[in-house]
């Protein structure tokens, strides 16, 4: 039995406590080995269930419907997450638990590892992120594997454009941000 999350029945205006019938996508067991049975979610973040069961139904759910359910829905895969706030509050940790649990290898990046010292070196890195999940998006399509990149410290790649750049740095910062952003935007 696979749920919506309260903000989904309320989109697909569907009503609580009513049964609506689907025929899977997937095999029954797919689920569970996309999901680790014996991680206990309780004891890895305090305080942020609510959180998980919000990241899972905003991610997960929708690639368990049958594609005639997400047709007639208007149901749409989720390309992404932003879990922001203030240094310490468990953001990375977070996103690495739901990797964990997913049973996927996330790609962590370090805001200042992407810079180099090389021109165009550092649009290269970020392009390379990108190229596996590109690369299942043509071959498989919307059945392809969940990709994951955490942007640790991201404030150090995207700082406030300008329009007129006064130094060499914040024109490299200005093209990363533009690459960054235009990879982001091929997957909302």
């Amino acid at each position: 039995m696979v749920g919506l999350n309260n903000r989904q029945r309320k989109h697909f205006k569907l009503k609580l406590y009513h049964k609506y019938i689907t025929q899977p996508h997937i095999k029954r067991n797919t689920f569970f080995s996309i999901v680790n049975k014996k991680y206990n979610l309780s004891g890895t973040v305090g305080g942020c269930e609510d959180v998980f069961e919000e990241i899972f139904g905003d991610v997960l759910l929708s690639r368990f419907y049958p594609s005639s359910f997400i047709n007639q829905t208007g149901m749409k895969h989720c390309r992404g997450i932003l879990l922001y706030g203030p240094p310490g509050t468990g953001k990375t940790l977070i996103a690495r638990t739901i990797c964990e649990v997913l049973g996927t290898q996330p790609k962590i990046v370090n805001g200042p590892e992407v810079f180099s010292s090389l021109l165009g070196e550092s649009e290269a890195k970020i392009r390379e992120l990108f190229i596996d999940a590109e690369l299942d998006e043509k071959n498989i399509g919307e059945d392809s594997s969940l990709h994951v990149i955490i942007f640790d410290e991201i404030d150090a790649i995207c700082k406030r454009r300008s329009a007129n750049a006064s130094s060499t740095r914040d024109t490299v910062q200005d093209s990363v941000t533009s690459q960054l952003l235009t990879k982001l935007d091929g997957y909302s």
